[in-house]
């Protein structure tokens, strides 16, 4: 349990912003403004969620398996709601994820959901969303490959 400071804190912490800085932009016309913001190099540090997890590397580990099972559901569940126009439910699922992204530093996919939700919000641009959503499948792979390459470093060095 945290305080509210503290909460704040570590959500800060873990990328949220604070809502001090500038808000994400409204709308994206062009495809060109998402691939800017797109990290082109991934370095993902679970050293401070370790500490969260009070030392316990099988605690970590399980909040990461969670993590991927949440992707999941939100790859599949995302799938379906595009095709149905279900802008609505695409909004949830995307907001349901962005916490754990954020938890785990990835920025990049991050940026995607909070497009893709915003999109939901504002102009329903559905070929936007679609795009956003490739993007997304395209790109974690990559973060879970970062993600399982740092979970081993830990294992290894907490022995």
């Amino acid at each position: 349990p945290y305080t509210p400071e503290e909460l704040l804190e570590k959500l800060i912490q873990y990328g949220f912003s604070n809502g001090k800085e500038d808000a994400p932009p409204k709308k994206n016309k062009d495809l060109g403004s998402v691939q800017k913001k797109l990290v082109p190099e991934m370095s993902i540090d679970l050293t401070g969620m370790l500490e969260d997890c009070m030392g316990e590397v099988d605690m970590l580990e399980e909040l990461l398996n969670l993590f991927k099972g949440n992707v999941l559901e939100f790859i599949g569940k995302a799938k379906m709601h595009l095709k149905n126009k279900d802008y609505e439910q695409l909004q949830f699922v995307a907001h349901k994820l962005k916490s754990g992204l954020a938890m785990v530093q990835a920025a990049n996919l991050l940026i995607l959901v909070q497009q893709i939700q915003e999109h939901c919000k504002t102009d329903k641009n559905h070929d936007q969303m679609q795009y956003l959503y490739e993007q997304f499948i395209k790109e974690y792979p990559m973060v879970e490959f970062v993600l399982d390459k740092e979970m081993n470093r830990l294992k290894k060095e907490n022995k």
